[in-house]
């Protein structure tokens, strides 16, 4: 049995493509849930890193902050989402309306 040691804490990763968000931390098509996407560009707080298995080419996984589901950083060897640097402090935003929408070709 392999222990996997899972990483917790704040983190901030960006989509560096088109992303279904998994039940589980899984790439397989069985994993996806359904109607939940994340588009490329889109910034999302995490909470978990779990790394993959020794010898994958997927992952390491990404639990998302709010319990919402999985991501993963890697699938099929491809990266997928990229972390951010993150700088601790207060900050002022502003809030508007931007839409990007994914097409998928499959």
């Amino acid at each position: 049995m392999v222990l996997v040691v899972e990483t917790q804490g704040t983190f901030v990763y960006r989509a560096l493509s088109c992303l279904g968000l998994r039940c589980r931390p899984d790439v397989s098509d069985e994993s996806m849930m359904s109607g939940k996407h994340g588009n490329v560009g889109d910034l999302v707080a995490l909470e978990c890193v779990q790394p993959s298995r020794i010898g994958s080419n997927n992952g390491p996984f990404l639990r998302l902050a709010n319990g919402d589901g999985w991501l993963f950083e890697k699938k099929c060897g491809n990266v997928v989402m990229r972390r951010e640097a993150v700088e601790q402090g207060l900050w002022a935003y502003r809030a508007g309306t931007y839409t990007r929408s994914c097409i998928n070709s499959s």
